[in-house]
């Protein structure tokens, strides 16, 4: 079966063959799931697991998408190969480039979309002020000589740094950073405001930091961040002001607090925290007012409270909070007067029933209410 990360790779790159990279990547499906209580979510809703391991909302749509490319055909993947313009030895050694870069040292805008494999690639980008299309750094993916697209990474890991995106400033798309495992910080991307698109920055395994971020503070479009497993803090988000879709942060496990999300104040899509096996406090969204989606905070064993979330008014999708071993505090939820969908709170040992009993006399729910596996011996002041 054909990985959909390897295939929203090669779908990027049979746009550039197919329309002249004018194609952005598809949105990622923000519909909720239908029972959080037990993590599951419906074929056509949004699993944080599935995303945050697979980079696809639907992974059997991505595989069928696949078959019906031919990706499995050699001669398409070497003609969408020939196609990128990377005719001469250095170009094909130089990674998986598409875009028009102007020879012109005075151009400041590169037009299209840009899939980087090497770092000889990503130094093609210097001087970029803007890039229209988007951009996925990915040390991991290359072209076999034959032109047969392969996932794993045949060459040497490369990418160390991002400094020749130093004076990056717009994406006019999305901005992907997979599996680039020689990353240990985003320092090149230390101009960059302005994302169209989603950001999804995942599996990049010696990542220690995101201060490479600090300018960034509008993300139009999801912002996911998960499974970067050195990943020691979020300082780097401390601009970011809106994101137009979901948040998601899905196993970061050494990532303890969102302290520096305080500047968060428009969320138009879901919010989801989980698996985040260090995560002991939230308490950085404290700024946030409403979350245009759903809610899920499941699965933080180190979690003790909500406090983050105390000016949300509405969710507009459901709420889950769901395997939190010591939430003992519905408190951080005191303002939520509104919920658009269903309301799950299960499998929280520690929280006392009778507090959530006291919140939820002051909540509307648009959905069905369940309330499991909570701690019911404890008593309320």
């Amino acid at each position: 079966m054909i990985s959909s990360r390897a295939t929203l790779a090669f779908l990027f790159l049979l746009g550039a063959f197919a329309a002249g990279c004018a194609d952005e990547p598809s949105a990622r499906n923000d519909a909720g799931p239908t029972d959080t209580s037990s993590g599951a979510f419906d074929d056509a809703s949004t699993d944080a697991g599935v995303i945050a391991a697979d980079g696809a909302t639907d992974a059997a749509s991505a595989d069928a998408e696949s078959r019906d490319l031919g990706f499995e055909d050699a001669a398409v993947s070497d003609a969408t190969h020939r196609d990128l313009g990377e005719s001469d030895t250095g170009a094909q050694d130089a990674g998986a480039v598409d875009g028009d870069v102007s020879a012109d040292a005075g151009s400041r805008v590169c037009s299209g979309d840009f899939h980087v494999t090497s770092y000889a690639a990503l130094s093609l980008l210097t001087g970029c002020s803007e890039i229209t299309g988007f951009l996925l750094v990915d040390d991991e993916i290359n072209f076999e000589p034959s032109g047969v697209f392969v996932g794993g990474g045949n060459d040497p890991v490369d990418i160390f740094d991002l400094q020749p995106l130093r004076a990056l400033r717009v994406i006019g798309g999305d901005l992907l950073i997979q599996r680039a495992i020689g990353l240990t910080t985003l320092d090149g991307l230390a101009s960059l405001e302005f994302v169209a698109g989603f950001v999804d920055i995942d599996n990049a395994d010696a990542l220690v930091n995101i201060d490479g971020l600090g300018s960034l503070r509008t993300v139009g479009g999801q912002f996911y961040l998960s499974d970067n497993d050195a990943l020691t803090n979020l300082d780097g988000l401390a601009s970011l002001e809106s994101v137009g879709g979901p948040i998601l942060l899905f196993r970061n496990d050494l990532v303890e607090d969102v302290d520096t999300l305080n500047a968060l104040t428009s969320l138009g899509g879901s919010l989801s925290i989980s698996e985040n096996a260090g995560l002991t406090t939230i308490s950085g969204l404290s700024n946030l007012l409403s979350v245009g989606g759903y809610l899920f905070i499941g699965d933080n064993p180190g979690l003790a409270s909500l406090t983050g979330l105390s000016r949300v008014e509405s969710v507009f999708g459901f709420v889950s909070i769901a395997r939190n071993d010591v939430l003992q505090s519905i408190v951080g939820l005191d303002n939520v007067t509104t919920i658009g969908g269903e309301l799950l709170i299960t499998g929280n040992p520690r929280l006392p029933q009778c507090a959530v009993d006291a919140w939820l006399a002051g909540v509307s729910v648009a959905g069905a209410v369940t309330v499991v596996g909570t701690d019911t011996s404890a008593s309320c002041p």
